[in-house]
């Protein structure tokens, strides 16, 4: 978190030199890229100089993460709707075919968390017929709008405005959805999978 872009520069030396791009540095023998956000990132953007970064949903993401205790240490780790998020997000400024790939993962382990945890079977959502007709009384579709609601109330504001601009164009979605996809052969697998993705960016918009 840092307020100037001479608060970053100091957190970043504290980690010795670059390694290729400017955030990008070793934390013991693990290369790790450090982020900044807090008052740095006015209106969601920094720039500096040649350098430009995106930084909508990091806040959100901070502000709604978990601590965890890993032996002597505490991390703080980001709930996995937020980093669905951050995957949209960051895909919308760069295109990486692995922030989509990264999103699948991450948008079905939510839906086996949200069913195994019995959350999805107990959701006043049974009771909205628009939404169950919307995932076809589908327990895992309807576990994927719940990730997408989940997503718009970390996200709600200029975050969440910024997942729903990029996914707003269907042309960009099915770009999205297609990369996602592109390493599932099975036609009935792929459908599956679509229709959580529609579902998931219904979800988004309900906020």
């Amino acid at each position: 978190m840092a307020r100037e872009f001479a608060d970053f520069e100091r957190a970043l030396d504290s980690f010795g030199p670059p390694r290729g791009v400017i955030t990008r540095r070793k934390l013991g023998e693990v290369p790790v890229d450090i982020i900044p956000f807090g008052p740095i990132a006015r209106g969601g953007q920094l720039e500096q100089g040649d350098s430009y970064w995106e930084l909508r949903g990091l806040q959100e993401a901070y502000d709604s993460a978990e601590l965890c205790i890993i032996g002597d240490f505490s991390v703080k780790i980001p709930q996995i709707y937020a980093m669905m998020g951050l995957k949209i997000i960051v895909w919308g400024e760069r295109a990486f075919p692995t922030d989509c790939t990264d999103f699948h993962h991450l948008l079905v382990a939510s839906c086996k968390i949200l069913d195994e945890s019995g959350e999805v079977w107990e959701s006043p959502l049974w009771e909205d017929e628009d939404v169950i007709e919307q995932c076809e009384g589908n327990p895992e579709l309807l576990a994927a709008y719940s990730a997408g609601r989940k997503l718009a109330v970390l996200f709600a504001g200029v975050a969440l405005e910024r997942c729903i601009e990029i996914l707003a164009d269907p042309g960009n979605r099915e770009v999205f959805v297609i990369t996602a996809l592109r390493d599932y052969r099975d036609p009935r697998i792929n459908s599956n999978y679509k229709k959580m993705y529609e579902v998931f960016f219904l979800g988004i918009r309900t906020i």
